[in-house]
């Protein structure tokens, strides 16, 4: 989701937010749900040539990069791996260790 922006002081504000969840899909049960907002990044942006600095596109992917990689990192803090949900679908007796 985007919220606009502009600049002050000379830096980019390219708010996104990302909302999302895991649903375990037997028991249509939210397993994890995480909300992430990115508003700037500059060191990031310092990364990009000079001409692309300034692009809303460009501005935004990298808030939208830093926003997923929370989400990501949320995700592991939690546990959340495709195992772990794996093993909570199946019964112990059929979850086979490899």
């Amino acid at each position: 989701m985007w919220f606009g922006g502009g600049y002050l002081f000379g830096v980019a504000f390219r708010p996104v937010r990302v909302d999302a969840q895991a649903v375990e899909t037997v028991k249509g049960i939210t397993v994890w749900d995480s909300m992430e907002v990115a508003i700037y990044s500059r060191g990031r942006l310092k990364e990009l040539p000079e001409e692309q600095r300034s692009k809303k596109e460009a501005q935004l992917g990298i808030n939208l990069k830093k926003a997923m990689e929370a989400l990501g990192d949320s995700l592991l803090d939690a546990g959340i791996t495709k195992r772990t949900l794996w093993e909570e679908r199946l019964p112990v007796e059929d979850v086979v260790a490899f």
